[in-house]
């Protein structure tokens, strides 16, 4: 995970994936950020809800396409997750295919700079200490997989093509299907 310091902008050093960042193409880029998407296992409304989908069984499919998830919905999730053995490349290939769906988004990420770094933070505020960041440190992967695409739009060549070869190199087991382990059927 990349840390920033206070001295840094956000959009010119760093892009937040966050819900708290600055720039808009970070919250969108956030996990949970409700945009519907076309995906192998149907239209999702978030990145997280595609993943939870394919990892965790009996996941409601109802909320597959529900933008916001109440208490309720929540409750109905079960808590054990399936793992997957090419995780990261099932993440690389939602996160590329929201990227792909958003032409919006594909531009304001083509318009930073390709060595921008990417990182994920939430900020507190502590009465005591003002403003604190706290790293998402289990986003580490998650922001990898959006700064190789931002590098790729940038020398316009991020398509289905460039995103399939991306797949491919955070493959970690190639000798089993992508989608090995999912809790439910997929056919690609």
């Amino acid at each position: 995970m990349i840390k920033i310091n206070m001295s840094m902008d956000e959009g010119i050093d760093y892009i937040n994936i966050s819900s708290y960042s600055r720039l808009k193409a970070g919250r969108k880029l956030a996990i949970g950020y409700p945009a519907m998407f076309s995906t192998v296992i149907g239209k999702v409304s978030s990145i997280r809800s595609a993943m939870d989908y394919i990892t965790i069984p009996n996941y409601p499919s109802k909320l597959l396409n529900k933008a916001k998830l109440s208490k309720h919905d929540i409750s109905t999730i079960p808590n054990e997750k399936n793992s997957l053995p090419n995780y990261k490349a099932v993440l690389t290939y939602f996160i590329g295919m929201r990227i792909l769906a958003d032409e919006e988004l594909q531009k304001e990420l083509g318009d930073l700079d390709y060595k921008i770094k990417v990182t994920s933070f939430n900020i507190i505020n502590d009465p005591i200490v003002g403003k604190n960041l706290v790293y998402n440190e289990n986003m580490g992967s998650y922001c990898g997989i959006v700064s190789k695409i931002i590098k790729l739009i940038n020398r316009n060549d991020f398509n289905i093509e460039t995103l399939n070869d991306l797949v491919i190199e955070h493959t970690k087991v190639p000798d089993v299907e992508l989608f090995s382990g999912a809790a439910v059927k997929i056919g690609v």
